[in-house]
């Protein structure tokens, strides 16, 4: 666990899930996912990573109360932007730095009768958006990659996982230090940690920029690429930059974390 972090309040839930992590699609396929009580079906691409099993979990603990205008950054297949449109909001920004996400995320939104409420942009971040938002959800790249693994997958394939720098974290970083700006009082932003990464960097800029709350921490499967160069992850491991769990059968497991997070007062 972090040695580390902001404070947990009563709310928090912790558990072992080991859904395991989905990989890219072979071939353009359609699925159903059920979530907070609502059924979205997909179109996934062989070049836009689809929901995994945690991104699924991440989706379980939005709270879309109250909301009427809400941001996905990071959009993907657009799972969370459909989501908050069936959760009542009224306008929903959808972005991604990859035009195949984009586009996939806005054929996603028509096939759920939500075009008229999500708007899809390529860019960064909030791209040219302005205004605040009542939920922001981010479920942003955090991957470390390893160049044997980096050299078998497509960039967009790559773009779609790494989370930048050298902890993995540079983009979430980033983006927790514009995300205020979006930001009102009430504002809900969602973000995931896990230890795949350099959490301890995350977490720290997490308490000194944010009010946080943990709604959600357990131990989750790697994705298989980890695994299988779990030489190099051993390096990060004996460095203290990243934590893993390996488990009597020889499976490789993270911590995560979904923390809600608020502007301090």
């Amino acid at each position: 666990m972090p040695m580390s972090s902001p404070h947990v309040p009563e709310r928090t839930e912790t558990s072992i899930f080991c859904g395991g992590h989905a990989r890219f699609t072979d071939a353009a396929s359609v699925h159903a996912f059920h979530v907070q009580g609502e059924t979205i079906t997909l179109r996934h691409d062989p070049e836009v990573f689809p929901p995994s099993a945690f991104g699924l979990k991440f989706a379980e603990y939005i709270d879309f109360k109250d909301c009427r205008r809400a941001a996905d950054i990071g959009t993907g297949t657009g799972l969370l932007a459909i989501l908050a449109a069936k959760k009542g909001a009224t306008e929903v920004k959808a972005t991604d730095i990859s035009p195949l996400a984009v586009r996939l995320a806005d054929l996603n939104a028509r096939m759920a009768n939500a075009i008229d409420v999500i708007e899809t942009r390529q860019g960064h971040f909030f791209c040219d958006y302005e205004g605040t938002f009542d939920v922001i959800t981010a479920n942003l790249p955090q991957e470390i990659i390893p160049p044997a693994y980096g050299s078998s997958i497509s960039t967009l394939q790559s773009q779609a996982i790494d989370g930048g720098g050298t902890g993995g974290n540079t983009i979430l970083l980033d983006f927790l230090e514009v995300a205020p700006k979006y930001m009102h009082p009430h504002t809900r932003l969602y973000v995931i940690v896990n230890t795949i990464t350099d959490y301890k960097q995350t977490l720290q800029k997490i308490s000194t920029s944010y009010e946080a709350t943990l709604v959600w921490q357990g131990i989750t499967s790697v994705k298989a690429f980890v695994s299988e160069n779990i030489g190099f992850f051993g390096g990060l491991i004996d460095r203290r930059i990243v934590d893993l769990v390996e488990d009597e059968a020889g499976n490789w497991h993270a911590h995560q974390f979904i923390y809600q997070l608020t502007l301090p007062p």
